[in-house]
């Protein structure tokens, strides 16, 4: 190690200066190489099919999300609305869950929990061995 605290052999990290110009190449960069979702590729069928029960629930939702189709939400009777209905749902369910499991778990911690535990010890513990023949 040298002085400042960096060793000898490391190579040191060309620094970018990050300006408008740059994020926006980047970015660009970034959505010209990507592959276009299945939800972009299904979009003729989801406004054409008269079984639209059939993508409810599908994950590409979750997983290809920014590609919804914003102006199809609207629509009461379309893939996305039902879809989105049932994220909203399946978020609000997981909400609940994990609100129900750390109050759960903040209950277990409590003092009548622990004196309970203590008293079953004991009664396992000593009266066991008044009433065994050891």
């Amino acid at each position: 190690m040298d002085g400042d605290g960096d060793h000898k052999g490391a190579k040191k990290k060309r620094a970018v200066f990050l300006s408008r110009d740059v994020v926006m190449l980047r970015q660009l960069h970034r959505t010209q190489s990507r592959k276009a979702s299945p939800m972009v590729l299904l979009k003729d069928i989801f406004e054409e099919t008269q079984d639209k029960d059939r993508f409810v629930g599908d994950t590409m939702f979750w997983k290809y999300f920014e590609d919804i189709n914003t102006s199809r939400i609207y629509h009461t009777n379309s893939v996305e609305y039902r879809n989105l209905k049932v994220m909203c749902f399946e978020t609000v369910f997981y909400i609940i869950l994990l609100a129900a499991v750390s109050i759960y778990a903040y209950q277990l911690q409590s003092k009548d929990v622990f004196e309970a535990r203590i008293e079953q010890l004991n009664y396992w513990q000593l009266g066991c061995l008044s009433f065994c023949c050891c």
